[in-house]
């Protein structure tokens, strides 16, 4: 039953936003201002959420601790990052941004949040780069 409300919800964005939904079913990935969002359906005690995750800067070896502590502050208050989550991916290659919403959020939201996750992406990213620690 939540993998058909996933199904319906991807397919409800790409309606939405002008995408094709047949498509995003297929790629659970949708580019946004030129950031890539990656879908993905998770369990939890409400009856499952989207997870939506972008790519912020590659991890390189032996960053200033200074970096980790920002990102932590910033993980911890949620104001700017948007509510979303730093993170690694699976093989702490790639910083990633992602956050949870859940299945039943109106489209017009759930939209929202992923434009919203893009663009806080995009702005973590260049405050590394610029920052010198990427």
């Amino acid at each position: 039953m939540a993998d058909e409300q996933y199904q319906a919800a991807l397919t409800a964005l790409g309606v939405y936003v002008g995408y094709e939904p047949e498509r995003l079913l297929s790629t659970q990935k949708l580019v946004i201002d030129g950031v890539r969002v990656s879908f993905s359906f998770v369990q939890d005690e409400l009856g499952g959420a989207i997870q939506g995750e972008c790519l912020v800067t590659q991890v390189i070896p032996d960053k200033p601790i200074e970096l980790l502590r920002v990102l932590l502050q910033a993980s911890t208050l949620g104001s700017s990052t948007g509510g979303a989550t730093f993170g690694l991916n699976s093989m702490d290659t790639h910083l990633i941004l992602a956050r949870r919403i859940p299945l039943d959020t109106p489209i017009d939201v759930c939209a929202k949040a992923w434009r919203d996750l893009a663009e806080n992406a995009t702005l973590w990213a260049s405050a590394i780069e610029k920052s010198g620690w990427a």
